[in-house]
């Protein structure tokens, strides 16, 4: 069966399951156990002058990427979010799981996807139990 791929899709983040391959370089809460997001501010200043080798480590990653996001009308603006959605349902990511996280955690009604392509043959790597990828139910349910 052919795969087929859409552009510019709007989805709603809230209506979707999302399958990450998010590492302890990647996600301040797989570093810390807390996502930026659930910080009071004054954890989150606390943590903002720690030193840290990676980027994504910084406790401000995702709230710099949030700040871009509501800056530039997400609504109508591409993000550079590409992704497939799975036979199982999931959502799994080529580009902008970051964004999509920040959208969804944040309860944003819509968020756009630069393309979207349907897989009915094969579920997401999370349901065929690749254990380096997480959804973001998991991620959050802790």
């Amino acid at each position: 069966m052919e795969k087929e791929t859409f552009e510019n899709v709007l989805v709603d983040p809230e209506d979707e399951s999302f399958c990450y391959l998010f590492g302890k370089k990647d996600c301040h809460k797989l570093v810390s156990g807390t996502c930026t997001f659930d910080l009071t501010p004054e954890e989150y200043e606390k943590r903002l002058n720690l030193k840290t080798d990676v980027d994504t480590e910084k406790v401000d990653y995702c709230r710099v990427l949030l700040r871009i996001m509501k800056s530039d009308n997400y609504l109508t603006s591409s993000l550079s979010i590409e992704a497939t959605r799975k036979k199982c349902g999931h959502i799994q990511f080529d580009d902008g799981q970051h964004r999509s996280c920040i959208a969804k955690k944040k309860a944003f009604n819509t968020l756009l996807f630069d393309k979207l392509t349907i897989d009915e043959e094969k579920d997401c790597f999370f349901c065929r139990g690749k254990e380096d990828y997480i959804t973001y139910e998991k991620l959050h349910k802790q």
